[in-house]
């Protein structure tokens, strides 16, 4: 009796992780934080950065500082490419780089300028191969459009939003937030 007992608890416990599991990859909330969002990445597909009101000196400094802050041997960060527009500049990173990676460029390019402190003149394009599983599931063969509102007064966060509208909000430290509340960017 008692063992009939332990394996009933057993499979209710497996089957409740399994349902929590399931609701974080489908409603992106709970537990979905930048860690399993790296964990399931499958680092494929471009990772475009649009800077406009910038220097091309400005953007090699912060570039520079960029790397000189994030590069280690546990995580190599590599110099994008950088080709001038009408409006601007387009930075190009490699396909392989992380998605966490990424997000701290995002924030990074907005919040480099010590004297504006804020540019609002940066999105980026990060795009999800059509097979991607776990987490990225609902997110798969979409590119997805990050920026940083105005508004934000939190510095460790970036937005984006998915071709259907669906807008998200990435905290560094927390998790990945579905927004109700329309962002006033895109």
């Amino acid at each position: 009796m008692v063992f009939a007992v332990v394996v009933l608890f057993l499979i209710l416990f497996l089957l409740y992780m399994a349902c929590r599991y399931y609701w974080n990859v489908y409603t992106g909330r709970w537990t979905t934080t930048m860690d399993y969002l790296k964990k399931d990445e499958t680092c494929v597909g471009k990772r475009i950065i649009y800077v406009e009101m910038m220097s091309r000196e400005q953007i090699d400094r912060a570039i520079d500082n960029f790397i000189e802050m994030y590069d280690s041997e546990e995580s190599h960060v590599e110099r994008p490419y950088i080709q001038a527009t009408a409006t601007g500049f387009t930075l190009t990173l490699k396909n392989s780089t992380t998605y966490d990676l990424f997000c701290y460029w995002v924030n990074y390019l907005v919040y480099s300028d010590e004297e504006k402190r804020f540019n609002k003149y940066v999105t980026a394009l990060y795009e999800v191969p059509c097979d991607a599983e776990g987490v990225w599931r609902q997110f798969a063969g979409e590119t997805l459009k990050f920026f940083i509102p105005e508004s934000d007064d939190e510095y460790d966060n970036v937005y984006f939003i998915t071709k259907d509208n669906r807008r998200f909000k990435q905290e560094f430290d927390g998790p990945l937030i579905p927004m109700s509340v329309a962002c006033p960017h895109g």
